[in-house]
């Protein structure tokens, strides 16, 4: 193999790499942001949503919390108190640290900004904990695109360093 390969190896290994870095920083930063809303786990709670669209309400505590296990969820309009439509999402996501995680429980759509009154069903009486309820922006088809980019641009870093080095290897 001559060196002629690597005009074409070494910049498809330093164009993934900054790929790589683009990505994953887009990709941290989709997971971080979006909240919209954050309230404790309780019998009720009111929520202000700042526009219309999509939206995730998501289970957010302890690791390995069984605070939301058989809880049923509505959430309705405080002005026209019109129920709004909470679906099982798709495909559920979940995110977690050291010692918290947040689990996408519900989906759901609304056509117009404003408050909302968020009631959990099935909740035994005195709960107390750092459990809460969180409402985020729905950008899981955002999340799919830039995992698909960091395990594309990963791949196309090994395999442009592999071959680089297998093309120097030869010609040593």
């Amino acid at each position: 193999m001559s060196f002629e390969w690597l005009w074409l190896t070494l910049p498809v290994a330093l164009g993934a790499l900054v790929v790589l870095a683009v990505a994953t920083r887009r990709l941290v930063r989709t997971m971080r942001g979006g909240d919209v809303a954050s309230v404790p786990l309780a019998g009720e709670a009111e929520v202000v949503l700042d526009r219309a669209g999509s939206f995730l309400l998501h289970a957010e505590g302890a690791r390995g919390s069984r605070a939301f296990r058989g809880l049923d969820y509505r959430l309705e309009g405080i002005e026209d108190g019109v129920n709004v439509s909470l679906s099982h999402g798709l495909v559920p996501t979940s995110s977690s640290g050291w010692s918290r995680a947040r689990h996408s429980l519900r989906a759901f759509e609304i056509d117009r900004p404003g408050r909302y009154r968020l009631l959990v069903d099935g909740l035994a009486a005195g709960v107390e904990g750092d459990e809460r309820l969180v409402i985020t922006h729905d950008r899981r088809g955002r999340m799919v695109v830039q995992i698909l980019l960091v395990v594309v641009s990963g791949i196309s870093l090994i395999a442009g360093s592999v071959l680089s080095a297998i093309v120097l290897a030869m010609n040593a």
